[in-house]
């Protein structure tokens, strides 16, 4: 299994987001070791196949990451599980910048599941 990664700045709310999939749950703590120093973790113990958390910079800055164990490209149970971990991933960074709106949260969920869908179902 070939780790697989991803950096996505959403232009619109200026998420940063780290799309990590195909490898375990160490290779992903190690990919993220590698990309940043001294960040700390928001987020519980994962005993799951797929995890989205922020990660906190010492300036209080916010980025994303979204891991995935494994996929199976154009699988209903990849679609699934990505919709799952887009709401996580939309709730912290609504709740991080402050908005409120239902109507906004569901076209970002959409732009978000599009986005880890193309990347993922890619091979």
């Amino acid at each position: 299994m070939k780790t697989r990664y991803k950096k996505i700045i959403d232009p619109i709310y200026d998420a940063e987001v780290h799309v990590i999939t195909d490898c375990s749950h160490n290779a992903m703590n190690s990919k993220i070791n590698k990309l940043y120093k001294n960040v700390e973790e928001d987020k519980e113990q994962c005993f799951h196949k797929a995890e989205c958390f922020r990660l906190i910079h010492d300036n209080n800055y916010k980025n994303y990451v979204v891991w995935f164990l494994h996929f199976k490209a154009k699988k209903a149970e990849t679609l699934y599980t990505i919709a799952h971990e887009v709401s996580h991933l939309v709730d912290r960074i609504f709740e991080d910048r402050g908005v409120k709106d239902t109507e906004a949260r569901a076209y970002y969920y959409e732009y978000w599941v599009r986005q880890l869908w193309q990347f993922c179902s890619k091979k």
